[in-house]
């Protein structure tokens, strides 16, 4: 149901016909729920997931459903793509008029060949099925149409077997 989510998603704002429903957004709120969604398969592979946020409590305007998929989506992969006993953490900050949340891994990372590529629909670092684990090449390219739809960027930089922070930048 995911797939097909995303899939109609990633449709729906290629067509322009993608509409956000902007709301306030609590920041922690946001962040423990996709942590929860993820924790299972985090835990049994034994990997760490930390959350370093604002102090303060954070809100911001946003779609909340959009939100959500933004954050499980940058998990979802950090925790795919890192070694077991590996850790994922999530860092925020509000700088100026935006939002940076930052997603980052220590798992096999992505190839400088590949990163150009990265973000866009069905394309995935690596081919080899020993490598390309259990996705289908969406998750970025929706996660880019997201952000984008909220006026904000997305930055990815990886090394390989280092690992890779993904970043976003949001409107307040």
């Amino acid at each position: 149901l995911n797939l097909v989510s995303d899939v109609l998603d990633l449709a729906k704002i290629e067509a322009g016909k993608f509409e956000l429903d902007p709301r306030t957004v609590d920041l922690k709120d946001a962040v423990d729920y996709c942590i929860q969604l993820n924790k299972r398969r985090a835990d049994d592979r034994r990997i760490v997931l930390t959350e370093n946020l604002p102090v303060s409590s954070l809100t911001f305007i946003a779609d909340p459903r959009a939100f959500r998929q933004i954050l499980l989506n940058l998990i979802s992969n950090a925790v795919k793509f890192t070694r077991d006993g590996g850790q994922v953490s999530i860092t925020a900050e509000a700088i100026d008029s935006h939002l940076r949340i930052a997603v980052r891994d220590n798992g096999i990372g992505i190839p400088a060949s590949a990163l150009s590529r990265i973000g866009q629909a069905f394309e995935q670092a690596s081919n080899d099925p020993m490598r390309a684990r259990e996705g289908t090449g969406l998750g970025l390219a929706l996660v880019r149409a997201l952000v984008g739809k909220h006026g904000g960027s997305l930055h990815i930089d990886s090394k390989e077997n280092v690992g890779t922070p993904v970043t976003i930048e949001l409107p307040l």
